[in-house]
């Protein structure tokens, strides 16, 4: 299984977290491409903590 790159994974983490909140309604709407801010970036950087872990990518590595 290859490694995904920071840069792909957060896209897919992106997509994921505009995916929940659209479908959930934590705001009113969440139009798909306003989804890529700030806000976010903790909870990208996060999911790809987690995804370091499970992956062939070690952290030292970075």
């Amino acid at each position: 299984m290859d490694c995904l790159s920071v840069e792909r994974f957060n896209l897919i983490a992106m997509q994921i977290l505009c995916h929940i909140l659209q479908k959930v309604k934590i705001k009113e709407v969440v139009p798909y491409y306003d989804c890529y801010v700030d806000s976010f970036s903790f909870t990208a950087k996060s999911l790809w903590m987690i995804h370091l872990q499970l992956s062939c990518v070690s952290v030292e590595h970075m």
